[in-house]
């Protein structure tokens, strides 16, 4: 994805732009590639899910396309996912993502996203900051009360 990213390298030894690993035990924890210049225009990559240590996602701004994988749902570490526009995802939220307890922040701000919040959502107790369509952001509260 990135010209730093070499296979068969260790991207917490090998100087990965973008990945945060856990200092003690050297796995990658974090990706980061925001506001990629020039955008990726490439689909979401669902093979995140054979890095099940990872704790936040952050593709902000990097022009990915396609649907929010399901696969994702694997990744029951995931504490932040950050895939607010400049991207073009569309289709609707994954319902197995309410398997994802350790959420506190998604923001899928500004994407083309075509369904309400999934009831099974309101298990996301710890979630306190969602971000949909255009950019609004939306308290726990209201999620967890079952706001559609």
């Amino acid at each position: 994805m990135l010209s730093t990213w070499v296979q068969g390298t260790n991207p917490c030894t090998s100087g990965w732009t973008g990945v945060s690993c856990n200092a003690s035990s050297s796995v990658v924890t974090g990706i980061a590639v925001q506001y990629a210049s020039p955008l990726l225009a490439v689909p979401l990559p669902t093979s995140v899910v054979h890095v099940p240590s990872l704790q936040s996602i952050n593709f902000l701004g990097s022009g990915l396309t396609g649907t929010l994988p399901a696969e994702w749902s694997l990744l029951t570490n995931l504490r932040s996912v950050q895939l607010g526009s400049p991207n073009s995802l569309a289709g609707p939220l994954p319902p197995i993502w309410s398997v994802l307890t350790r959420l506190t922040s998604l923001n899928l701000g500004g994407n083309q996203l075509t369904s309400t919040i999934p009831p099974g959502y309101s298990v996301l107790t710890g979630l306190t900051r969602l971000t949909l369509a255009g950019g609004r952001q939306h308290r726990a509260r209201k999620l967890h009360s079952g706001y559609r």
